[in-house]
This record gives C-alpha cells, sequence and structure tokens, in this order.
C-alpha cells in the first residue's frame, strides 16, 4: 500500500512539474512576474517530452534499438531520420555523467544532435546504463547491484556494444563525438582495444572530455574534493547507491527549490557556474528547467571514480582500497589507463572556462600523449553551456564542428 501511494505521489508531482516548467521565460524574474500573461513567456512543447515528440517538434523521428552488453545490460540508442530518409555518415553521440542522451537535444533547432542531423548525417545517440531506458537481465533498478559500476563499465562494456550494433545495422565505420563522461570513457576503450577500434571507429572528437584533472576549479577544485572525500565515501552506507534517480526525493525536491523563487532560481544558476565554470554566454533562462529536467541518475561510483581521479591526480581504474586493490590490479594502487596506446585519429575539444575539463589539462594532456593525426581546439564555453546557448552556438561551435567532421567523416561502407 505504502509503495501504491508513493506511486501516485510520483504521479502527481511529475503531473505538476510538467505543467509549470513548460512554461519558459526569457529572464529569471519572468518566471515570476506574472509569467502567463507575460510577452517574454511562453509554453514550449519540448519540455518534459519523450525523445520521440522531442524529435517530432522538430520535424525528425527518432527509433529505438536495443543493444545487449556482455555483462547482461539490454541499452537503448536512439538513431534520428529526417523526412528525406536516413543520413550520410555515421556520427555517435555520447553523453556524459548524470545526464542521458537527451541532453544533446535540449536546445531546440540548436541542439547538437537535431543540428547534425538536418545537416545529412545519419546520427545515433547512446544512453549508457543506468539511465532510464536501461534494464538489466536480473537485476532491478532497487537492488543495490544494478548500480555497481564506474564509468571503467561504460569503456569496456557498453561502448564496445553499441559500436557493434551500429557498425553491423549501417556497415559504416562511426564518427563519435563524446562529451564528458562519453570522452573519458572513449579514451579509456580506444588506449584498452587498439586493435578492436579500428575495425569500427573512423575518428573520435572528445569534447571537454577529463582524463587527468589536476586543475580542476570552483566546486569540483582538489581541495574541495578533499575536503568532502571522506562524506562520500559514506554515501553508499546511507543506501544511496545511486544519486538523483529520475523519480527520487532529492531530484524532485531540486527540480521543486529551482522553481520555488526568483532568489532559489538565481541560487541554482549560481550553483551550476561554481560547478561547471563561468561563462561569457550565461545559461539562457528559457533553457534552464529542460536542461535541468535532464539531470538524473547517477551511480555513486562513477561520481567517486572521478573524485578518485581528481585527488589523485592520476588517470587510473577504480580505487577500491588497497585490500581491494590487490586482489583485483595485483597492487596497493589501482592500473593506470595507458594514453601512450591512444590511436592517431582523434579531435581534442576544450572549453576556455570549464571547471571539470579544464584548458591546462586538456592542454597538457594533449602535449604530453600527442600523435601525428591529433588536432586540438578551444570554445568560448564552460563544461555545460554549448548545449543550451541558443544564440552563439551556432557561431561558436557548430562552424568547428561541422569542419572536423566533414574532414574526417566515412560517407561510404566499412572498408
Amino acid at each position: 500500500m505504502l509503495l501504491k501511494i508513493f506511486l501516485v505521489f510520483v504521479f502527481i508531482m511529475d503531473a505538476i512539474f510538467a505543467r509549470n516548467l513548460s512554461l519558459v521565460c526569457r529572464t529569471p524574474e519572468g518566471y515570476f512576474e506574472g509569467s502567463e500573461s507575460s510577452s517574454d513567456c511562453w509554453y514550449d512543447p519540448d519540455v518534459n517530452v519523450l525523445p520521440e515528440k522531442l524529435a517530432q517538434n522538430h520535424d525528425l523521428s527518432l527509433e529505438k534499438h536495443l543493444v545487449h552488453t556482455e555483462d547482461g545490460w539490454i541499452l537503448t540508442t536512439f538513431r534520428l531520420k529526417t523526412v528525406r530518409g536516413y543520413g550520410k555518415g555515421v556520427v555517435f553521440l555520447q553523453h556524459g555523467m548524470m545526464t542521458d542522451a537527451m541532453c544533446f537535444m535540449v536546445n531546440g533547432d540548436h541542439s547538437i544532435a537535431f543540428f547534425l542531423a538536418k545537416q545529412g548525417y545519419d546520427v545515433w545517440l547512446g544512453n549508457f546504463r543506468g539511465s532510464d531506458v536501461s534494464t538489466h537481465a536480473r537485476l532491478k533498478r532497487s537492488d543495490k547491484d544494478f548500480w555497481d559500476f564506474s564509468f571503467h563499465e561504460h569503456a569496456l562494456y557498453d561502448l564496445p556494444a553499441f559500436f557493434k550494433y551500429v557498425t553491423q545495422k549501417t556497415q559504416s565505420k562511426i564518427l563519435y563525438i563524446g562529451h564528458s563522461m562519453g570522452g573519458t570513457t572513449m579514451a579509456i576503450y580506444l588506449s584498452t582495444n587498439p586493435v578492436e577500434s579500428k575495425k569500427y571507429i573512423e575518428r573520435s572528437i572528445l569534447f571537454q572530455s577529463p582524463t587527468y584533472m589536476r586543475h580542476t576549479k570552483g566546486l569540483v577544485a582538489r581541495s574541495v574534493v578533499n575536503d568532502i572525500y571522506g562524506v562520500l565515501g559514506a554515501l553508499p552506507s546511507m543506501g544511496m547507491n545511486a544519486l538523483m534517480e529520475t523519480h527520487s526525493f532529492e531530484r524532485q525536491s531540486t527540480i521543486q527549490y529551482c522553481s520555488a523563487s526568483l532568489a532559489d532560481l538565481r541560487s541554482c544558476l549560481k550553483l551550476s557556474d561554481l560547478i561547471n565554470g563561468d561563462c561569457d554566454f550565461p545559461f539562457p533562462p528559457e533553457n534552464f528547467f529542460i536542461g535541468l529536467l535532464t539531470v538524473r541518475n547517477c551511480a555513486f561510483r562513477v561520481l567517486y571514480h572521478y573524485a578518485q581521479v581528481i585527488r589523485s591526480g592520476e588517470f587510473r581504474m577504480y580505487d577500491y582500497g588497497p585490500k581491494g586493490n590487490l586482489n583485483r590490479y595485483n597492487s596497493s594502487v589501482p592500473t593506470s589507463y595507458n594514453l601512450e596506446h591512444l590511436p592517431n585519429d582523434i579531435t581534442w575539444i576544450f572549453g576556455t572556462t570549464d571547471a571539470l575539463a579544464t584548458k591546462e589539462d586538456a592542454l597538457e594532456t594533449f602535449e604530453r600523449f600527442k600523435r601525428p593525426g591529433w588536432d586540438i581546439h578551444e570554445i568560448p564555453y564552460n563544461h555545460l553551456n554549448a548545449f543550451v546557448d541558443n544564440v552563439h552556438v551556432a557561431q561558436h561551435f557548430f562552424p568547428l564542428l561541422s569542419k572536423v567532421i566533414e574532414q574526417h567523416i566515412n560517407k561510404g561502407t566499412l572498408k
């Protein structure tokens, strides 16, 4: 009975949020100053809808394909289609931590996925394990073991399963674009599976993607992570195996708090800057809630793995403690990922004010492991705002992205 009451409560809360948050405004003040009658506010049909509907709103159709991993997960990858059919040249988009493929579709016609589809590419989007559209052959979401993975498992199981499926379906190599953890995992996959990856990958664009994290800033600075590391480590003992699950209390409370008052909304925008970095092109108020709604479903071990990387200054496998490490790695410290094994076909893109995947870390990693075919580019963004900037992105990011893709994409069949 309690479970039924809870589910009814969740349904009601979702309905409330869907009704309220679909009203968007051009200014933060607009949300709280007679927004329904204001000319600066309107109902956005993209907010809080299913991915199929979101694509349909922009004259695209979206297919869902089930992909099975070797360790029992059933993942979902999306494929976009225009009225003219599938595009030419496979582009695979992979999201970062605490989100899913929807993050590439929340900026209207300026969304990365929609832009590339309308440019004529065959766009696929991966959803890592733990997302709402993933299941497990044996485990339920409420099981502790359901969330027993870090970004290491994303790299060694999820990515190769996606690549095998997509190349088999399209008979074409993939141009991969990974943002944040989507790039972290690709660096692991490429360096761990250099021979296999050549069968599937034409080129990789690692977009604001942390590996070595020695210069993080703001709320993710090493000093801050050191201070909260013990608290983070205690969360699983409190039953928190995942953070911001879609229907969790903390996620619903966060959404409610950020939409409660102008002061609360501004504090949420400030918190976003403290985590992601300052930006000359601020978070557009009309995109704040559609962006906030894509924040969900982070396995604790993923977050803790990044905390370990920041704290140690090394790019290493998950740290299970001295005894656990001895059992797994035959060493008291975790094994480092060997980026010396990365291939030639990589483009790196970093954000000028990114606090997580910093400019300093990107340049140091590029120079340390540089290969003949690598190139590196800078965009004037923090860690997040290239996804939501609906004014300047067509000038500051899309031309670069298009140029790199056109230079390297394979529009034919598998070689």
